[in-house]
């Protein structure tokens, strides 16, 4: 595995700070608080906020600085609407190298998210949902489409399922969890029709960020 360089590491820290809600929409960028934070230099904290700006995460104003980025919800759906295509066809393609193995470690990968879910740790549900999906983009054959799926994910970070109602986000997070039980039923069936149906729901539910 190549190790990340220290611009790679901020970049992926303040991903994360925008994606679990510790950054919220609209949000400057305090250059000096991340510097005491990550206990580095100006120079990577600034060329990693360069390349979040020029890949869309961030907002660069000049004479201003950094703010996350804000967009619309119709921008945000029609994001995830082509994460849902891409999903679909990853596991379209990844269904004829799946074995009864695979289902299993996907299987226990969706008892964990529940686990997380009950625990009400964010964290570890985004991480394990996001390991759920990447198994089968690791089946489908094309090397490409995970690194393609996260560049347009990382388009829309600010609207994710994160909400600072709870019991809301929880609820949701929870119906989200069982699809991905119902992703993995329709697979072993090769019900593409109905599989294609329920990825473009799982993907374009409406986003809870902020409320």
């Amino acid at each position: 595995m190549t190790l990340r360089t220290l611009p790679q590491q901020i970049y992926d820290f303040i991903v994360n700070e925008i994606r679990f809600g510790s950054l919220p929409l609209g949000q400057k960028i305090s250059e000096a608080e991340f510097m005491e934070r990550l206990s580095t230099s100006r120079t990577p904290l600034r060329e990693a906020l360069i390349q979040l700006a020029s890949d869309g995460i961030l907002e660069n104003v000049p004479r201003k600085g950094f703010y996350v980025r804000n967009i619309s919800q119709k921008t945000s759906l029609e994001y995830n609407a082509i994460v849902a295509q891409l999903d679909y066809y990853a596991i379209k393609k990844a269904i004829p190298h799946l074995d009864d193995a695979d289902y299993q470690r996907m299987g226990m990968i969706i008892e964990d998210i529940a686990f997380a879910i009950a625990s009400r740790n964010y964290h570890d549900y985004c991480v394990l949902s996001d390991k759920f999906h990447a198994y089968y983009y690791a089946k489908s054959g094309n090397d490409s489409l995970p690194d393609v799926i996260f560049d347009i994910r990382n388009q829309c970070l600010t609207t994710t399922y994160f909400s600072k109602d709870t019991d809301k986000l929880f609820e949701l997070l929870t119906v989200v969890n069982r699809e991905h039980g119902d992703i993995l039923k329709l697979a072993r069936e090769n019900d593409l029709a109905e599989l294609e149906k329920l990825l473009i729901l799982h993907w374009t539910k409406q986003d809870l960020h902020n409320q």
